[in-house]
């Protein structure tokens, strides 16, 4: 004798406790006779594995070479700049 659980084609599911093959049990949802199958072991149902630790993603970001750039710009720009005032 052990628990059981049955699924039914209404889409209930509930659970026989002390269940013994070949007893008979109704959906409460649709009253559908059920009988609980003949195993040859009933076992209790084995603990669940503990779930695996969620993992973190970390996204990274692609460096890019536009600050240098940028500055580049500006120093030629102040050097031009600055050639010409001196002219």
């Amino acid at each position: 004798m052990a628990t059981h659980t049955i699924c039914c084609t209404c889409g209930n599911i509930f659970t026989v406790h002390h269940a013994v093959a070949g007893a008979r049990k109704s959906c409460a949802q649709c009253g559908k006779p059920w009988t609980i199958p003949d195993l040859p072991e009933f076992r209790e149902a084995e603990p669940a594995a503990k779930p695996a630790p969620r993992r973190v993603m970390v996204e990274s970001r692609e460096r890019t070479s536009a600050g240098p750039i940028v500055v580049a710009i500006i120093v030629v720009v102040a050097m031009v700049g600055g050639f010409l005032l001196v002219r």
